[in-house]
């Protein structure tokens, strides 16, 4: 892959993250020339990528995220589908598919990243078996397409290409058969954009804000070296992301910690206060006028001691 794929790649990549986001859903579905588009668009980008990964081990960008974030959104979502098609097989009888759909998201945030993400492919196509009758359960398309999403990104973090691929696979293509056909269907949603600006002005900008090209190098080929030295570099920039978020995460509870200690000695202090007795009382007065007066009686009434001496 040269210089100028991976530029288009992230562009790729930036503009499938942000379309699929359940939150544009309506927009993207209101021009149906606009959602066939989209629909052929995103495999192929997801194939371009799982090559790109596979021939030349890079994780290209379209995120800032690290894997453990990916991995938490992705157990969540996953839980939440779960739980659908878990209350559908009580409620239609089908243990088999209740037992086969029961994940949790401990389970999904614990063992091996490649488990965690066969588990994710497994209960994708078992919902997407089943979604006509999931939307009462909160399980809709959209919900989905966020999910496959989530399982795309995880898989490009992690470096592995995909367990399974949900829709049609175009492999034993070259890259620039699939370049061609990502850009035709790209131009389609390009030229269908302008019919969107007065019903969706703020996705239309979003879309063309990530549809611009980011230009990382030159037009020669990245070497061996300067691939290497990419995927270094996004892995040191992840690293530091998420050791300053720690660090934050660190900070934040020491301050609370210390908040916390300094109200109760405060709280310790304030009861220790009420518990003294006032200035200017007859108790604090009386004790030393007492100790005077036992010294007086003591010094009028002691005997006289005659050492045998004259008087």
């Amino acid at each position: 892959m040269n210089t100028r794929q991976l530029n288009k790649l992230n562009m790729y990549l930036g503009v499938r993250r942000y379309v699929a986001d359940p939150k544009v859903a309506e927009a993207r579905g209101q021009i149906g020339g606009f959602q066939e588009a989209w629909d052929q668009f995103v495999p192929v980008v997801n194939e371009i990528h799982q090559q790109a990964v596979a021939s030349r081990g890079l994780v290209t960008g379209g995120t800032t995220e690290t894997k453990e974030t990916i991995r938490e959104s992705l157990a969540v979502a996953a839980a939440k589908i779960s739980a659908g098609l878990v209350i559908l097989a009580e409620v239609n009888g089908d243990a088999v598919l209740a037992e086969k759909a029961h994940v949790t998201k401990s389970v999904m945030m614990t063992g091996r990243e490649m488990e965690t993400a066969e588990r994710a492919d497994a209960l994708l196509l078992l919902a997407s078996a089943h979604v006509d009758h999931l939307g009462k359960y909160a399980v809709t398309q959209e919900r989905l397409d966020r999910f496959e999403l989530l399982c795309q990104e995880f898989s490009d973090l992690t470096g592995r290409p995909r367990a399974i691929i949900l829709q049609r696979k175009t492999a034993n293509r070259s890259f620039t058969e699939l370049f061609q056909e990502a850009d035709l269907h790209l131009s389609r949603m390009d030229r269908l954009c302008p019919s969107l600006e007065e019903t969706h002005p703020k996705f239309v900008a979003g879309y063309r804000e990530n549809r611009s090209i980011v230009q990382v190098n030159a037009t020669r080929p990245l070497s061996d070296e300067e691939l290497a030295n990419a995927v270094r570099d996004l892995e040191e920039k992840q690293d530091a992301e998420a050791r300053k978020a720690a660090a934050k995460a660190s900070q934040d509870a020491e301050q609370a910690q210390r908040a916390a200690v300094r109200e109760e000695m405060e709280e310790k202090l304030r009861v220790a206060k009420q518990g003294l007795p006032a200035p200017g009382t007859s108790g604090a007065s009386s004790a030393p006028s007492d100790t005077a007066q036992a010294k007086g009686d003591r010094a009028t009434t002691a005997p006289a001691v005659n050492f045998g001496l004259p008087s």
